[in-house]
């Protein structure tokens, strides 16, 4: 596998930590966004972010089985743009 998500919980936000071929990414999702980044936390290598929901604070309120997608299949998108 190319990504293992090594913690996902919270509500307001929702955090989610792993890392994908050997470099660590952070997911977050509060407020009406959600964001991912690959590699170092103050200047990370990749950066997506999305907007969610109907209201400010939808996002924080997403589950994790959605959140658990969302890094999937962003984490296949940032795979397929640096390989």
């Amino acid at each position: 596998m190319d990504f293992v998500i090594d913690k996902l919980d919270g509500q307001c936000p929702v955090q989610g930590t792993g890392e994908v071929r050997g470099k660590p990414f952070y997911f977050r999702a509060r407020g009406d966004t959600w964001r991912i980044s690959v590699g170092d936390a103050d200047h990370p290598d990749w950066f997506h972010e999305e907007p969610y929901g109907d209201g400010i604070f939808a996002a924080g309120w997403m589950t994790h089985e959605e959140a658990r997608s969302f890094i999937g299949t962003t984490l296949k998108r940032y795979l397929s743009e640096v390989a």
